[in-house]
């Protein structure tokens, strides 16, 4: 019986051999012509046997120590990837950081010794239109004409469809919330607020409401018939990523302007 056995197992193998290469499909050898039928169940066994044969030599080892080893190389790997990611921005949120203080100092340094322009002239996006002072939150920070993300990284912008400081309407201002206006999450009605211009102008107004509202609301930035100042930064201001709404200070100027 065992010589049997060994005699049949004996011819499949050979009969694999013959017909089946490295990948398992017949090819032009005797046996498949004269038995079509075993075709398909020879190539079956040629591939499994081909595949096995890969894994082996291909694995140098699969204990579980070496298991281990991999997981904690590949774990290794990662934890410098998201290491070298989390210093990258960390260094480009310091760069932003840096870049607007020192543009603060050095444009408030200008500002205390600049001679007042001697004509009003018609200002260009990003020129310096004066500073804010809150002398209550300790805020005091440049001025710039414009909105635009990369003027409002440097300073406060001045929205450029809105009237200037000193001029009849409805005067905005934005700035961001977690740089130049975030300690307007401390600001009370009654506190004063002071704008400088390069003109040599100085306008007080008093706070009179904070309100918060949608970024569609622009009903906030509507005309007005009286000097009125509006401080637009978002909302809340603890809030990770893009604020879903906007915090809004309602002044109007209490002291008139000194030229």
């Amino acid at each position: 019986i065992h010589a049997g056995v060994r005699a049949r197992e004996g011819a499949k193998r050979e009969f694999i051999q013959e017909d089946c290469g490295e990948s398992g499909c017949p090819g032009p050898g005797p046996a498949s012509r004269a038995n079509p039928s075993g075709i398909l169940s020879a190539c079956w066994k040629g591939v499994t046997i081909a595949t096995w044969r890969r894994w082996a030599m291909n694995a140098p080892n699969r204990t579980p120590a070496s298991a281990r080893r991999f997981v904690l190389s590949t774990l290794h790997r990662v934890s410098y990837f998201f290491l070298l990611v989390g210093i990258v921005a960390a260094s480009y949120a310091g760069y932003i950081i840096a870049d607007g203080e020192v543009y603060q100092a050095v444009e408030l340094r200008k500002f205390n010794y600049h001679a007042p322009l001697a004509e009003p002239h018609l200002l260009t996006i990003g020129e310096v239109v004066g500073q804010i002072e809150i002398p209550s939150l300790a805020l005091r920070a440049v001025i710039l004409h414009g909105d635009s993300p990369e003027l409002l990284r440097r300073g406060v912008g001045h929205l450029p469809e809105t009237p200037m400081p000193g001029e009849w309407g409805n005067v905005a201002l934005a700035g961001h919330r977690d740089t130049f206006f975030r300690p307007l999450r401390h600001i009370r009605a009654g506190d004063v607020i002071t704008l400088h211009t390069f003109s040599g102008g100085t306008f007080q107004y008093q706070v009179e409401s904070t309100s918060v509202v949608s970024p569609s609301d622009t009903e906030v930035l509507r005309p007005s018939n009286r000097r009125e100042l509006t401080l637009v930064t978002c909302f809340p201001f603890d809030y990770v990523g893009p604020a879903p709404n906007r915090f809004v200070v309602r002044a109007f100027e209490v002291a008139p302007s000194q030229e």
